[in-house]
């Protein structure tokens, strides 16, 4: 009795525990393929592709990058590119403003593609600028009138 009742059900189920199966492997092999693509840039030169960044920087947000001192690539848990001890001077100031951590996050297919180099948002941590009286107006305008998403964690101004 439990033979026949085994039978039935594997003869009556059998395709679709089969499909049931096969994308188990399809999932963990997507999740391979993922982990993968996000994986494979740490291990690129990102030396050599500083000018698209400093280019993107320029073109975009008016940030002349003058100095770093190291450059890395995060991928978890969000795809980063880290510049260390960063130097910024913008055309229109003449005062310099240095920024400890610049991340900037690009688009997840921009990753690869540095032709066209796009990012989500830029975030400079503990920066530091001395500004002239008359300049920090101007300042504030322009980082406020930025159509870019760009973030400040810790900026100290001193007047």
């Amino acid at each position: 009795m439990i033979n026949k009742f085994y039978k039935t059900i594997h003869n009556k189920f059998s395709i679709y525990f089969r499909f049931i199966f096969f994308l188990r492997y399809l999932f963990g092999l997507f999740a391979l393929a993922i982990i993968l693509f996000l994986l494979i840039p740490t291990f690129f030169n990102y030396e050599q592709r500083v000018g698209v960044f400093k280019d993107y920087l320029i073109k975009n947000y008016d940030f002349k990058v003058l100095k770093y001192e190291k450059i890395k690539f995060n991928s978890f848990p969000i795809p980063f590119i880290e510049l260390q001890n960063v130097s910024i001077n913008q055309d229109s100031l003449p005062e310099e403003l240095t920024v400890k951590k610049l991340k900037i996050y690009p688009k997840l297919l921009s990753i690869y593609n540095y032709k066209n180099f796009q990012t989500h948002k830029i975030i400079l941590k503990e920066s530091n600028i001395i500004l002239e009286t008359y300049n920090l107006k101007f300042f504030v305008k322009k980082i406020i009138n930025q159509k870019n998403n760009l973030y400040f964690d810790n900026l100290n101004i001193k007047i």
